[in-house]
């Protein structure tokens, strides 16, 4: 259905009461849209976070470098990969904790088999912890969030979320996360599908934790200026108005 979808949408493009919201700059070419009518497209970084739940907390002490992942646990977010890549420091002497958040979305044909995350969760460092309600109160307890999506998301909410409690982020450097994530500002890029390149990032912030706290301010200090629930309202706010305006 996607390429009838796709030719669907490159036609209403070209209509002038038609706008639409991206959540990553490179959506547009990907479904084929012109280079014209910039009017017609707007970029927003989520659907907002809400900053006064989302709040920066004391990082913990180090070490271990604790790491998080909060998301589906489907092949298109990369978990695999974070789990062999902190597998491989660990066994090289590495102190990390890797906790990981979520749970198979069977409607999903690529869904990890809670077999398969059960093994994961009984690595040495690493634990598996299902679905989570308190993801605020996740991130106070690590030091940052590792995102190796294989792409084809928006901006994942959890990076987003993660960032407005001030802790830095590890993605693969794939429309979305890159869109947020400036590397060496509010965390670091990697190449997607790499796990030498997730390992040599996390082992850097081994190596040197005091990048933690000027990575977690910079992250926030993003979410505060592009998108908190305020902001996305606001700019959801100012398009109806004018596409109501100009019909």
């Amino acid at each position: 259905m996607r390429s009838f979808v796709y030719r669907l949408l490159r036609v209403s493009e070209r209509t002038s009461w038609t706008c639409f919201v991206f959540e990553n700059s490179a959506d547009p070419s990907r479904l084929g849209f012109r280079a014209a009518r910039p009017k017609r497209k707007m970029f927003l970084m989520g659907a907002g976070v809400n900053e006064a739940v989302f709040t920066p907390r004391p990082l913990p002490t180090v070490p271990p470098l604790k790491l998080a992942i909060v998301s589906r646990m489907i092949w298109s977010k990369g978990v695999d990969l974070a789990v062999e890549a902190v597998s491989r420091l660990i066994h090289d002497g590495a102190p990390i904790e890797l906790d990981i958040y979520g749970n198979p979305d069977f409607e999903n044909r690529r869904y990890f088999p809670v077999e398969q995350l059960h093994e994961w969760g009984h690595r040495s460092g690493i634990r598996w912890h299902g679905f989570v309600t308190d993801v605020a109160g996740v991130w106070a307890t690590h030091h940052a969030g590792l995102f190796p999506s294989r792409g084809g998301e928006g901006l994942p909410r959890a990076l987003l979320e993660a960032a407005s409690c001030g802790r830095a982020g590890i993605a693969a450097e794939v429309p979305g996360c890159a869109d947020f994530i400036r590397s060496g500002l509010e965390g670091l890029l990697v190449k997607p599908n790499s796990v030498n390149e997730l390992a040599g990032a996390i082992d850097q912030l081994v190596r040197d934790p005091s990048q933690l706290v000027r990575m977690g301010n910079a992250a926030r200090q993003r979410v505060l200026d592009n998108c908190t629930e305020e902001i996305i309202t606001s700019r959801y706010r100012q398009l109806f108005t004018q596409m109501f305006q100009e019909g």
